[in-house]
């Protein structure tokens, strides 16, 4: 099992790189991740602000630590479809948003429904 140190380094450095790269302040920029059609994987997108503005790679994501991606991956997955069930939310809806919550790049993790937001997580919660 992957830890919540890892992950949260793995946010923050995606969060930091693609705010550079892609030229979006910290404070627009949210990664969404949501379930793909078979609920076998999880997709995921840039957003500036509540906009989309492009997909997004695993490998993006990941950057150096690609080895972590089926673990990584599968317990998002997992935790997408638990808190689903938990929220009686359908799958298809489900969907979280990662966001800096200062300029370092430390990531907070929101559970929505569709377009609504319903609360905020911990990562420990998302593994």
């Amino acid at each position: 099992m992957i830890n919540e140190d890892v992950v949260e380094g793995v946010m923050r450095s995606a969060l930091t790189s693609i705010s550079k790269k892609d030229k979006i302040s910290l404070q627009e920029l949210r990664i969404k991740m949501e379930l793909n059609n078979e609920q076998n994987s999880v997709n995921c997108y840039i957003f500036k602000g509540k906009e989309y503005y492009s997909e997004l790679s695993w490998a993006r994501i990941l950057g150096m630590k690609v080895i972590f991606a089926n673990v990584i991956i599968e317990s998002i997955k997992n935790s997408l479809i638990r808190l689903s069930n938990q929220n009686e939310i359908e799958s298809k809806e489900i969907n979280a948003r990662v966001y800096a919550i200062d300029q370092s790049g430390k990531p907070n993790v929101y559970i929505y429904n569709g377009k609504k937001a319903l609360n905020k997580i911990d990562i420990s919660e998302f593994l």
